[in-house]
């Protein structure tokens, strides 16, 4: 059974403009949830919000990824928009032949709603995914940075969610919900969330920190178990396939 409390949480987050670059408004919510909780110390830069969670003496800490970007169609003006991220443009052609038109919400930059509208046609050319929309307020239609997001129900049952970028924002709202039950029982641990703000453009944010070694916290080392929620089950980056083959426990 999911836990009711991660599905407020996500179902907060799933209305929450973040196509690549355009981390605004994700960014503020994050911190507006972390900024009450008890043992944690947030800092941010340009990749990333942080948030380390501490208390007792621990012989290992936990480092989480999560990224806060997702897949979207940001507008160039003249009712045209841009594919950006890791969309998978050859599967999105199949879904947009099959469905167009495709219902939408306009966004501006910094994440506030502006309009609903739709997706009415499409061009696919050398990689590049261009669509042609219309939008309820047709003033609208001529901007350039919107932010252009599928407009699909929010959905649950006691042992699913569907929602629009349930990659990755609703493991951001499991990874706030792991702060928030850790700081409210007080328990002895060192875990560290680290939410990139550019993960759908080539791990941009992730690759930067790789190659530092280190957060704003300190250095990674040998005792640093560090998770990237987003593949713990997909794919041959299996992280608790790697767990269970090598035997690793975290018993602190």
């Amino acid at each position: 059974m999911i836990d009711n409390d991660i599905v407020k949480i996500i179902q907060d987050f799933d209305d929450t403009a973040n196509a690549p670059y355009f981390h605004t408004a994700v960014s503020h919510k994050v911190k507006r949830y972390l900024q009450n909780l008890a043992n944690v110390t947030v800092k941010e830069d340009h990749t990333a919000i942080y948030a380390k969670y501490t208390r007792g003496t621990t012989n290992r800490s936990i480092i989480i990824d999560t990224h806060l970007d997702h897949p979207a169609f940001v507008s160039i003006g003249r009712k045209r928009a841009l594919a950006i991220g890791s969309i998978g443009n050859k599967s999105l052609v199949n879904t947009l032949n099959a469905q167009c038109p495709v219902p939408i919400k306009l966004y501006d930059a910094g994440g506030n709603f502006q309009s609903c509208g739709q997706i009415n046609a499409f061009t696919f050319d050398s990689r590049v995914l261009t669509v042609t929309y219309s939008a309820d307020v047709a003033s609208l239609e001529d901007d350039i940075n919107l932010q252009l997001l599928f407009d699909l129900p929010f959905t649950h049952t006691s042992d699913e969610v569907h929602m629009r970028s349930a990659d990755n924002l609703s493991v951001t709202g499991i990874a706030i919900r792991l702060l928030d039950y850790l700081s409210s029982n007080q328990i002895d641990a060192t875990v560290e969330v680290v939410f990139t703000k550019l993960e759908e453009i080539k791990q941009i944010s992730a690759s930067i920190i790789a190659r530092k070694n280190k957060t704003p916290f300190g250095h990674f080392d040998e005792n640093t178990y560090i998770f990237c929620l987003e593949a713990a089950t997909v794919g041959t980056n299996d992280v608790v396939r790697h767990i269970a083959e090598r035997n690793i426990t975290y018993t602190d």
